[in-house]
């Protein structure tokens, strides 16, 4: 007959208690669950009690699943499996923390990937689901990643979609490492082949780039606080340098909100050498370009609020800090209807601010500059230049060789350009 005993427990009164496995293991019932028998282990890896209805009031079959379980729990511990696990919304967020008290707080890590990685782990909590225990998800299921997010956009380019992945897998990589998860729990993606051309970004044209000025230019004067240059006024004519600078220099949207006042020397020709600080860039490596429209710093100088070294050139308007990248990307959309009002259809809705990174590249691959300097003066690589550039290289390298004075005649003969053959012997 088994003992009868009351006892005060977190989890209410237990009023019988039989333990199995010398201990490891116990059978219970709680006054507050009447006859129900219940499970409970102690997890001594996790610190914590796994404790589970065992869906019976019979004794004898709860004994014989209570054994079961025990069995079933003490191999996955022997294993070094996980028995309890973090939802997915909790790893996120550990995960969060981590890469901001590590990498971002040190500056190995940019406030605007950061801002990338949880966009891209957001589009994951959508598709697990918040509250979905993290071990618990079966590997295989991440192959319907991409087909999950072609259903909420069929032109969701796949480098997108490809960049999310490795973000994910990253997030399971460090989580493996800290001890949250097993590799069983690891994700398995479907493989995808990416088309060459897919990862090119559409850039503003030179003519495109035009009519932007022309009506970015006066836009400031017709806001609807122009006449005491308030907040609206401001972040217009502000907008407008913005956009030069960056179609002039071959900034990042990031590189250019994060420029200071010290980092900017205009010369007398109006041309401007810029540093660009390492923790500002995309691949953590500084640079210094030199280019013309040094005129504009100035000009910016001479309406914005804060010029002293340490402030912002790319300022807010109300306080000393930068310009909030969203307000930025609404005052750039806000611009494009007004552009679109004048030109129609002749200028694309959907072109960003990036784009002018793009024109000012293509403007320089065009104008002869290898892609070894153009990727040193936009702080990329030249393999990265020649891969989304590849139809602009393409144009440079056939120039570079109409340049070369020879060909072949009729009889296959090297010749050049007055048609003496050439010899291909060494003298």
């Amino acid at each position: 007959m088994m003992k009868q005993k009351s006892e005060l427990n977190k989890t209410g009164y237990i009023t019988t208690k039989h333990p199995i496995f010398g201990g490891k293991a116990q059978v219970l019932r709680f006054r507050h669950c009447g006859d129900a028998w219940y499970f409970r282990m102690w997890i001594h890896s996790e610190k914590k009690f796994v404790q589970h209805s065992l869906k019976t009031k019979d004794y004898q079959l709860a004994l014989e699943t209570a054994e079961k379980d025990f069995i079933r729990f003490q191999a996955k511990v022997q294993e070094g499996e996980k028995i309890f696990s973090f939802s997915a919304s909790e790893l996120v967020d550990e995960f969060l923390r981590h890469l901001k008290e590590h990498f971002v707080a040190s500056n190995q890590l940019s406030q605007g990937r950061f801002s990338n990685v949880k966009i891209h782990l957001n589009h994951y909590l959508d598709f697990i689901g918040r509250d979905e225990p993290v071990q618990n998800i079966k590997r295989d299921r991440f192959r319907d990643y991409v087909m999950f997010r072609r259903r909420e956009n069929r032109d969701m380019n796949l480098g997108t979609i490809r960049n999310e992945q490795i973000t994910i897998r990253s997030m399971y990589k460090w989580a493996l490492e800290m001890g949250h998860i097993t590799i069983s729990a690891m994700p398995v993606f479907l493989k995808m082949k990416i088309p060459v051309d897919e990862g090119k970004r559409e850039g503003i044209d030179l003519l495109e780039y035009r009519r932007l000025v022309t009506v970015s230019k006066n836009w400031h004067k017709m806001a609807p606080d122009a006449a005491k240059r308030g907040e609206h006024w401001y972040y217009r004519r502000l907008l407008h340098d913005l956009i030069i600078v960056m179609a002039n220099f071959g900034f990042r949207t990031g590189e250019a909100r994060n420029l200071r006042w010290e980092d900017v020397q205009v010369f007398e020709d109006k041309t401007a050498k810029v540093f660009i600080r390492a923790e500002n860039t995309k691949v953590r490596e500084k640079r210094m370009v030199i280019s013309r429209r040094g005129d504009v710093f100035d000009r910016i100088r001479s309406y914005s609020k804060y010029t002293q070294p340490k402030d912002f050139i790319f300022s807010a308007f109300w306080k000393n800090r930068q310009w909030n990248s969203q307000m930025i990307y609404r005052t750039f959309r806000s611009l494009v209807k007004e552009v679109r009002e004048k030109y129609g259809e002749e200028f694309d809705a959907e072109r960003v601010l990036y784009g002018l990174r793009h024109l000012f590249i293509t403007i320089k691959l065009r104008g002869g500059v290898t892609p070894w300097a153009v990727a040193h003066m936009t702080g990329t690589s030249p393999r990265q230049i020649t891969a989304t550039y590849n139809d602009v290289t393409d144009e440079q390298v056939s120039r570079m060789l109409l340049a070369v004075n020879v060909s072949f005649d009729k009889e296959g003969n090297l010749i050049d350009r007055k048609g003496h053959v050439v010899s291909m012997e060494g003298e």
